[in-house]
């Protein structure tokens, strides 16, 4: 097993250990960390699979985690009317309007470095074709932020992503539109 992968795995296995006992309760630290988890997990993949990653990939994938956690403690927050803590203790450290705040940088931030990923990444078609890509990462945030804001449905975000029909259908559009991206553009 190659030493990157140890170390990794080492780390995600420290960062739970950290959250669960101490972190979870740590306002901003906690959603960071879930985030960060996420993408120790895609480095991880990446070291097995002996793969050379994008810097704006990696960015992407953080942002990305980071921002899917915050919609998870809004909506969290949201059920929990007026009475944040009773689920999860940091709750009562956070507001409505911190969270949607947060929420706002982090899914713009996402779009950006995404962007950026399409026409700037090594391993990408050089016509730019990838940045066909952009419109179904949009409408995912899109779609997740309408999910936050006007259902209870983002309490579970993994149950989400496979359970919404119109998000489902744009990850599966995104998908072949990627697969064919890379396929004609080499």
């Amino acid at each position: 097993m190659d030493t990157g992968f140890r170390i990794v795995a080492s780390e995600i296995v420290v960062l739970n250990l950290a959250y669960s006992s101490y972190i979870k309760n740590v306002v901003l630290l906690d959603v960071m960390v879930v985030g960060s988890g996420y993408l120790l997990r895609v480095l991880a993949g990446a070291l097995v699979i002996d793969v050379e990653m994008s810097p704006w990939l990696y960015t992407t994938i953080g942002l990305g985690a980071l921002f899917i956690a915050l919609g998870k403690r809004y909506s969290e927050f949201k059920a929990e009317e007026g009475t944040p803590g009773n689920q999860r203790l940091v709750l009562r450290k956070y507001s409505e309007p911190l969270l949607s705040q947060m929420i706002t940088v982090t899914s713009t931030a996402t779009l950006v470095a995404y962007s950026l990923y399409t026409f700037s990444a090594a391993n990408v078609p050089a016509n730019h074709s990838m940045m066909l890509t952009i419109p179904f990462v949009v409408f995912g945030l899109f779609r997740y932020l309408y999910l936050i804001n006007q259902t209870t449905e983002a309490e579970s975000p993994e149950m989400v992503i496979i359970k919404d029909p119109p998000l489902v259908v744009d990850l599966l559009l995104w998908g072949v539109t990627t697969g064919a991206v890379l396929a004609l553009g080499r």
